[in-house]
């Protein structure tokens, strides 16, 4: 599939999202996108997103859905009462409050801001970013990689077969 990708324009609303929705969590959350493209992965990670409803929780598990949804060892929990922990899979979930109490050592916990972008400046960006996911997976990817080509050409062969 030839397209022109305008990764001008994906970088502006993927930092602009980002930046509004985790700011200084944004790079945790990065790296957990990233880190679950890996082939190396680690299995049995559980990645938390907190905050008020409407900052970015479900937009970002959608996200996650779009890039692993044929992926068998990825859950993706909604709307999270409780904190699954699966061996042998790696969980997102969100929450609007979190029980300390649950978190287990290894879990990463991704606080948002608490901000919302306006309206129509949300819509731009998701209509992006369902079009641009390989962008956002390669941006994330090459974060915990290092620009390591190989690897990221592995993951992001994997995600494209997937469409």
């Amino acid at each position: 599939m030839d397209r022109h990708i305008d990764t001008a324009s994906v970088a502006y609303w993927w930092n602009r999202f980002m930046d509004t929705c985790f700011g200084e969590e944004r790079e945790k959350l990065e790296l957990a996108i990233g880190n679950t493209l890996r082939s190396d992965r680690e299995l049995g990670k559980t990645y938390i997103l907190v905050g008020k409803c409407g900052t970015g929780k479900t937009t970002i598990l959608n996200l996650v859905y779009l890039l692993f949804q044929n992926d068998t060892k990825v859950c993706i929990s909604w709307e999270g009462r409780e904190i699954p922990h699966y061996k042998g899979l790696i969980t997102f979930m969100e929450t609007n409050r979190l029980d300390e109490s649950k978190v287990l050592e290894g879990d990463v916990v991704i606080h948002t801001t608490g901000n919302r972008m306006p309206l129509t400046d949300y819509r731009n960006a998701m209509d992006i970013f369902q079009k641009e996911k390989l962008w956002i997976a390669q941006h994330c990817l090459c974060m915990t990689t290092g620009g390591n080509l190989m690897d990221m050409h592995t993951a992001l062969a994997k995600l494209e077969g997937s469409e």
